[in-house]
């Protein structure tokens, strides 16, 4: 929970400073219109926020500097949209992980910006020194750098945000008796409504045996010797009686919850299963993929996903493809992991969501 805490606190800073750039902006822009001079916190923010040297800016508030912040602001967004473009043309990524790299790398672009201003300004004060106007200067407004400053500071914040808890993710999603189960999201309550019965896990040896039926109002608890990948516990999901594979039962908040209360954080099948051809992950058929296929076409494309932090592994007989790949603090990091027989076919699939509150 503290981890939680800390990462919302981080995202909440980063949207309240760009809420304030926004208002600064907003009264720069009416003090103009209405020939006024900006309140005067808003000068000493300007004066605050500046580079090492001598603070340069001057108290005023006119046409002249709400015209040079919307260059800056103008320099900002060509910057971005070059950045996208060269992310999503020239590196070949799909629009939300080009969106995501803008976003990643926009604390340095704002940075970029303002230095390529300053070198302008430089400049231009060189020219007028040789040039007829000799003796004329250009000013730095102290209203247009509180604007530009708190934008800096936005970018900034938001670098801290991603770096902690990046963005969310698209959830796996499972088809089984045409019943869509979302991986970290669905409740044992909607599957229970469904049709399906929790039974629990059997273990090889006891294959013959009959497990027992959890019921609704069962407490399921969270091992003391937790597994990193098990956040409750194990158990066998039926429908009509035929068994549909694995699932992880886990009590959203605290120790313990009762079974219909729990998410389903993990599911796993085997193709030993009579029912695996009839799984589908994300709309595609388990028993339709081929290891060749994998090997020859990104992971995010055979399950239809674009998504914005993702890491694909492959090696011999096994690929695994992770959404959301920075700490899972805020948002879920989701997993999908398959692996396949020699002559090519899908032997095993997996899916997990993984959240730091249900550690």
């Amino acid at each position: 929970m503290i981890y939680f805490i800390g990462a919302a606190g981080f995202c909440l800073i980063t949207v309240c400073s760009l809420c304030f750039s926004i208002y600064l902006y907003w009264i720069l822009q009416n003090a103009v219109r209405k020939g006024r001079e900006v309140p005067g916190w808003m000068y000493r923010i300007g004066h605050a926020i500046i580079g090492r040297g001598g603070d340069s800016y001057e108290d005023i508030t006119d046409h002249s500097a709400l015209r040079e912040l919307n260059l800056l602001l103008l320099g900002l967004a060509a910057a971005n949209l070059l950045f996208f473009l060269y992310m999503r043309l020239y590196k070949g990524l799909n629009g939300n992980a080009a969106l995501y790299s803008c976003l990643k790398a926009e604390f340095f672009l704002i940075l970029s910006v303002r230095m390529l201003w300053i070198a302008v300004k430089i400049g231009i004060e060189i020219m007028l020194c040789f040039g007829k106007k000799a003796g004329r200067t250009l000013r730095n407004y102290a209203s247009g750098n509180a604007v530009f400053g708190m934008i800096f500071m936005s970018g900034f914040f938001l670098l801290l945000s991603l770096m902690l808890s990046g963005v969310p993710e698209r959830a796996p999603e499972l088809r089984i008796e045409k019943s869509r189960i979302v991986i970290g999201s669905t409740r044992a309550s909607e599957l229970l409504r469904a049709g399906f019965r929790f039974y629990e896990e059997r273990e090889e040896s006891e294959e013959s045996e009959e497990s027992g039926e959890k019921g609704a109002e069962d407490e399921i608890r969270k091992p003391e010797d937790r597994h990193f990948y098990y956040d409750g516990e194990l158990a066998e999901l039926r429908y009509g009686g035929n068994s549909y594979g694995t699932v992880c039962l886990t009590p959203p908040w605290g120790k313990s919850a009762k079974l219909k209360d729990c998410i389903i954080s993990f599911y796993r099948i085997s193709s030993e299963n009579p029912r695996f051809s009839e799984i589908a992950v994300c709309g595609r058929e388990l028993s339709d993929l081929r290891w060749e296929e994998i090997r020859e076409r990104p992971l995010s494309d055979i399950f239809s996903l674009s998504p914005a932090n993702y890491r694909e592994d492959k090696w011999e007989g096994n690929c695994k493809l992770q959404l959301q790949m920075q700490p899972y603090m805020l948002w879920k990091r989701y997993t999908i992991e398959l692996r396949f027989h020699e002559d090519g076919t899908a032997a095993e699939c997996s899916l997990r969501a993984q959240h730091t509150l249900w550690e």
